[in-house]
């Protein structure tokens, strides 16, 4: 593989380690234990997606779509004023070479709390208004707020734990808190719902998720802020930090259009049908982010070996695209079935958007996949950059194109926006990253994505008539797309059983 140019680390000075962390771990260990993560969350989602699977039937059935799209934009505004609330400390300390001290962890935390507070008060003040923006809000809807936005304080309290485990690559006990959270979430709903609490089933299913996160985080690392505060540092940490920080800004004003643009011009329902199809679209993210989330860390304590780092950034590519187009492709072919027989007859309107959206974010996981490298070496700036056109064009298009095309031009906007992404994202990398193999991960993907969802688009609405022809489908598919991707792609085939732990010899 040609040699990707790394530059130096540009995060000064060294600190004390912590308790826990990791010393003395070569190339190949980083990249076992990233192997070892990527399997435990791997197992952590396989496992959550029968979780999420019965509690989403469950709330799909038990919630109306208007009910979905009231807690979408309660949960818009939270996350919105959230962005005020998060410097991206956490992420600044996970990218540094050198392990953070103690007074850098308190002050990191001390300095998260600080934000925190502030975005509960905006709550107070923003919540009696809401019916200004979105007139069938129902009222009383402003403790749903505050129940949502108590999430976000608790997440801040558990960053130095989280951080570290990241850091540690330690994504087993990770795995283990986030399976137990799902599980609460989807548990708590799921009873509320049964029992008729509407929308505010979610609401607080979010809040004792939040509750239980902060609960095992702590007891999986054990930490204790002290009381001490560095303001140079933490500033020095910020000039990362809020770059970092600034990409899940763009990527919610983006998708802030469903809930404030869909939500003025045609209701509730409508957000309720899209959000749900833009959440099943994007589906493939969750299996990327896995990888995401791994390789963060992992090129970041490789960026001083550029062979390695070249290595792990291709096969981490070939595997994201190649998970990204099955799940898509599936969903484009087989949409109408799998919403009938899963989540009931209520959301088939949302099925054009849905084809869309599935097609859409095959353009819009490059990002996704490309930014864990750009953090490790300090170059947040082509993915920024990408983003803020995505921002632009969907916001631009959503607007022309539902005034001809109603509630599917929110999708359509998605498409051509993420579609010009790929190119202008591979044109800004060329510079960074110019050994990247991009064309070569995504031609196999794409060609063997394409013919699943072919095939389930022409077969699927004469051969799938029930829960177990279903299955049987969804398995063919499976078949018939890793054989494609073994046939035109073996890298890419190859990059996905190299995600597996091996045995060492002796």
């Amino acid at each position: 593989m040609n040699r990707i140019d790394v530059p130096e680390d540009p995060s000064p000075g060294s600190h004390r380690e912590p308790s826990g962390e990791s010393q003395g771990l070569d190339a190949k260990s980083y990249q076992r234990r990233a192997k070892i993560g990527t399997i435990a969350l791997a197992a952590r989602t396989g496992l959550m997606q029968f979780v999420v699977l019965g509690g989403t039937v469950i709330l799909a059935r038990h919630l109306k779509p208007a009910e979905f799209g009231v807690f979408a934009m309660v949960q818009f505004v939270v996350t919105l004023l959230t962005l005020f609330g998060d410097g991206g400390l956490g992420g600044a300390l996970i990218q540094r070479t050198e392990a953070p001290s103690e007074v850098a962890l308190s002050s990191v935390f001390w300095a998260q709390m600080a934000l925190a507070f502030p975005v509960l008060g905006a709550c107070l003040l923003v919540g009696p208004h809401l019916t200004t923006l979105w007139p069938d809000i129902p009222p009383g809807s402003t403790w749903l707020l505050l129940a949502v936005a108590s999430n976000f304080l608790l997440t801040s309290a558990r960053v130095v734990p989280t951080l570290l485990m990241e850091r540690e690559l330690h994504f087993v006990r990770l795995s283990i808190l986030e399976t137990v959270s799902s599980t609460v979430f989807y548990l708590i709903a799921g009873i509320l719902a049964l029992r008729g609490f509407g929308t505010s089933a979610l609401a607080l299913g979010v809040f004792a998720q939040g509750l239980m996160a902060f609960v095992f985080a702590f007891a999986l690392r054990p930490w204790r802020p002290r009381l001490s505060f560095d303001w140079p540092l933490v500033r020095e940490l910020l000039r990362f930090g809020l770059p970092f920080q600034a990409r899940p800004g763009l990527l919610l004003l983006t998708n802030s259009v469903v809930p404030v643009l869909a939500g003025s011009l045609f209701g509730s329902r409508a957000v309720g049908m899209l959000t749900w199809a833009l959440e099943t679209g994007f589906f493939p993210l969750t299996f990327v982010y896995i990888l995401s989330r791994v390789s963060f860390p992992l090129y970041s304590r490789l960026k001083g070996s550029p062979a390695e780092f070249a290595t792990e950034l291709e096969r981490y590519l070939r595997a994201g695209l190649a998970i990204t187009f099955f799940v898509s492709g599936m969903f484009v072919g087989l949409a109408p079935q799998l919403t009938e027989v899963i989540y009931s007859a209520q959301w088939l309107d949302a099925v054009p958007p849905l084809r869309v959206f599935a097609v859409a974010i095959c353009g819009g996981v490059l990002a996704q996949l490309l930014s864990p490298a750009f953090d490790a070496l300090g170059r947040p700036r082509p993915v920024m950059i990408q983003l803020a056109m995505n921002l632009v064009l969907v916001w631009g298009l959503s607007y022309v194109f539902s005034s001809h095309y109603g509630e599917l031009g929110f999708s359509l906007a998605y498409l051509v926006a993420m579609t010009l992404g790929v190119f202008v994202l591979r044109a800004m990398a060329k510079s960074l990253l110019p050994a990247l193999p991009l064309w070569g991960a995504y031609l196999p993907a794409l060609v063997s994505g394409g013919g699943i969802a072919a095939l389930g688009w022409f077969a699927g609405p004469r051969l799938v008539q029930g829960p177990m022809t279903l299955i049987l489908a969804v398995v063919v598919e499976i078949g018939l797309y890793v054989g494609a991707l073994r046939l035109l792609g073996p890298k890419s085939f190859q990059a996905l059983l190299e995600l597996l732990p091996r045995r060492e010899r002796a």
